[in-house]
């Protein structure tokens, strides 16, 4: 199976490129990602470096709007709205740098955090099946 490596531009919709952003944004995104960068230590645990990725995205984008946090055995999820209730509308896999044989490459998408990325989608897609459908009966 051959992939096509897309370009940023290639692969957003373009309704999302003609979102303007402020020099205010760009310069927390700057201050935070430094900060994250200053915290992540190559040597602690994928737990330690999830909760730092966590920080950064919750104070950079997400924290008026979206629940980011752990679910299941799925290092960490992006809920579509304030409630821990609502579906996943992200799922992340996040590995220690220095487990680079475990991360997708552009040469190479079969690889542990690939894999344990799909397992959670179809435990996700096989939950909200079985809820719409036991929602179904019930009606």
């Amino acid at each position: 199976m051959h992939f096509k490596v897309l370009t940023p531009s290639e692969s957003l919709e373009k309704t999302y490129r003609l979102q303007s952003t402020t020099r205010e944004q760009i310069e927390l995104f700057k201050t935070q990602f430094t900060r994250l960068l200053g915290r992540i230590d190559e040597k602690e645990s994928e737990e330690n470096i999830k909760d730092h990725l966590m920080d950064f995205l919750k104070e950079v984008y997400y924290k008026d709007a979206y629940v980011v946090a752990p679910k299941g055995k799925t290092d960490f999820v992006i809920h579509l709205s304030k409630d821990a209730t609502t579906q996943a509308g992200l799922l992340s896999e996040v590995k220690r740098p220095a487990n680079k044989s475990e991360m997708i490459t552009r040469q190479d998408l079969n690889t542990k955090a690939f894999h344990e990325l799909l397992l959670s989608r179809a435990r996700t897609l096989k939950k909200q099946r079985y809820s719409a459908l036991c929602h179904y009966q019930r009606l």
